[in-house]
């Protein structure tokens, strides 16, 4: 019957939307995943991005386990993982947590390190964050007792690997916990302070009960100092487990997490409830109920913030939501910090068949959502086993990308998939599976992919003028995230394609500094460029180039001021009035007597 009901939805939602990203059953996974990368959106263009090989990350001979990751501020990849492989690199017979790191430059691996060093039980589920100075710190759970922990309950500890690789004694977070502590999650905010979180059965001082609660400690950089292990969830007289924070850029610490308590009319099923953190109070605020439109189980919920302070919320719920059916399902739900309230719950899975489960979110800087969960649907004849997918939900458009598949293997379970972004927006999802690729063996291991392409294209800035005389031109433009390099090109039509071009120069920065000798129009382009591809052309702009005239040579001394136009005509008056002069002079010489003429006159 449920079968039905979602074939129904899935044909109203074609018909509502006309979607042309709807995944089509019929098809091979080659041709889905072909027809999502000619997916184009507004705030990113993924027509020319492609899903790079899998990649095998662990090595050991044993099962590994749940990775987890964060990316430094050199692009450089940094992962641990837990593994059961016996005294790998000297630690032991116990299972422990490893770490290695990528190099973004020389696109190799580094040789594994042993995060749990001391101790000799098992040490399991690390968590990363990276702070400004791009030292990580790591916690994971630890069943030894070491640093007063007590017993063989299990510990939150952590530990600070250095920029220089240098690691750091171990710390007890959870230190006055006497029970079995669970799920734990760790951020950093702007100031370098460390929140962890995790669920916990301690009553600590008679305000968490026996159930499970949300506890966190935070570590305060500016003292150097652990303040030690609160309650978090004192509203709650239920189980409060799976916790998740986040960090946004103004120093507040989200958090969600799943609770039985019914309250807020949540009822007795585990629902997603949500508080935030002021760091500059250090008060939490009330607790809200997330997944109001739930009537089964909400399970494991996931969050990221947009730039505009957002909050995006998924997990997986068995409510039959919207024709969903009764089987597990992807849910999202968004908080919109402009209208301060939670919207409507959509469901993500829609042509999920069978259960969707563990999703993962990140949100990049254009403000795209991409998800990953384990999925048992056969899409595309990739069989009934759990698979890892992959989805995108782009700002501007508003729609729900094609749905791609990320673990290939027809034959095999892929497990616990998480999402994280590089610093070219690139999109990394790792899992592990037992699959047999590329001799790694029928034990489980840690997988990666990554879905990549070349950079968007720039925009330059329009110069000041039109037109400049010979000499210097400085061209600027957009940076742009996924950029590695710039191509400048130059021509003195219009251009509409580089490919008959010579690159003017190849730069780092967002400007680059022209000589211009010659007069003339001369156009410009720049394109982006990664070790994926080159990115459109930028806009053109142009300028026209001019000669000198030389400049009017300046008299000096009494006639400074005086043109040679003006020299000519008081030459010519000068001239005139000399003619006159000898014309009056003459006349007067022939009218005057001379002296003889007078003596002959005086005769007569």
């Amino acid at each position: 019957m449920y079968i039905v009901k979602k074939q129904f939805f899935i044909v109203f939602s074609v018909l509502l939307l006309v979607s042309p990203y709807i995944y089509q059953s019929n098809r091979t996974v080659a041709e889905t995943n072909e027809e999502f990368n000619k997916i184009t959106s507004k705030g990113t263009d993924y027509s020319n991005w492609f899903w790079t090989e899998i990649e095998v990350l662990s090595s050991g001979d044993d099962d590994a386990y749940l990775a987890d990751m964060v990316v430094d501020e050199s692009n450089n990849i940094h992962i641990t993982w837990l593994d059961d492989t016996d005294d790998l690199i000297d630690s032991g017979f116990d299972r422990d947590i490893f770490y290695m790191n990528w190099d973004y430059s020389t696109e190799t691996w580094s040789s594994i390190e042993v995060v749990s060093t001391e101790g000799s039980l098992t040490s399991e589920n690390s968590q990363l964050a990276i702070d400004s100075h791009g030292n990580l710190h790591i916690v994971w759970l630890d069943y030894a007792d070491l640093l007063g922990a007590g017993g063989s309950d299990v510990d939150v500890f952590y530990r600070m690997r250095t920029s220089a690789g240098v690691w750091s004694s171990y710390a007890l977070i959870s230190d006055v916990s006497e029970n079995n502590c669970q799920e734990i999650s760790i951020v950093i905010d702007s100031e370098d302070n460390i929140y962890v979180a995790w669920s916990d059965p301690t009553d600590v001082g008679d305000l968490g009960g026996t159930d499970s609660d949300i506890f966190y400690n935070v570590y305060d950089d500016s003292s150097s100092m652990w303040k030690g292990m609160t309650l978090v969830t004192d509203d709650s007289s239920g189980v409060s487990i799976e916790p998740h924070l986040v960090a946004d850029n103004m120093d507040f610490i989200h958090l969600v997490w799943t609770d039985k308590t019914d309250i807020y009319g949540a009822g007795i099923d585990y629902d997603i409830f949500y508080k935030k953190f002021s760091s500059s109070l250090a008060t939490w605020s009330s607790t809200q109920l997330v997944s109001t439109e739930s009537t089964a189980d909400s399970r494991d919920g996931r969050m990221g913030i947009d730039s505009e302070y957002s909050l995006h919320v998924v997990w997986h719920d068995s409510t039959d939501y919207e024709g969903s059916s009764f089987d597990m399902d992807i849910f999202y739900k968004y908080y919109d910090s402009d209208l301060s309230s939670w919207k409507t719950t959509e469901v993500i899975s829609v042509f999920s068949d069978l259960a969707a489960a563990l999703p993962d979110i990140v949100i990049d800087d254009y403000d795209t959502i991409h998800l990953t969960w384990e999925d048992l649907t056969d899409y595309g004849g990739i069989g009934t086993d759990w698979d890892v997918v992959y989805q995108y939900k782009e700002k501007n458009s508003n729609q729900w990308s094609q749905m791609a598949i990320v673990s290939l293997d027809p034959d095999v379970n892929s497990f616990v998939p998480k999402i994280f972004l590089d610093n070219n927006n690139h999109i990394l999802i790792s899992w592990y599976d037992d699959t047999d690729y590329l001799g790694s063996g029928g034990d489980y291991d840690i997988f990666l992919r990554k879905f990549v392409g070349p950079p968007e294209a720039t925009i330059l800035h329009s110069f000041s003028t039109d037109s400049i005389e010979i000499g210097n031109l400085t061209i600027i433009w957009e940076e742009v995230p996924s950029a590695e390099s710039y191509d400048v090109y130059r021509d003195s039509t219009f251009i509409t394609s580089v490919g008959s071009l010579s690159r003017l120069a190849t730069v780092n920065d967002e400007s680059y500094r022209d000589s211009l000798d010659t007069i003339g129009d001369y156009f410009y382009t720049v394109v982006a460029t990664n070790r994926y591809g080159d990115s459109d052309l930028s806009n053109i702009v142009s300028i026209a180039v001019f000669e000198v005239e030389p400049p009017e040579v300046e008299q000096t001394g009494l006639f400074q001021t005086i043109k040679l136009g003006e020299i000519l005509i008081l030459a010519g008056i000068l001239g005139a009035f000399q003619l006159v002069l000898v014309t009056i002079v003459v006349v007067l010489f022939k009218t005057v007597p001379s002296q003889k003429e007078k003596k002959g006159s005086k005769k007569k």
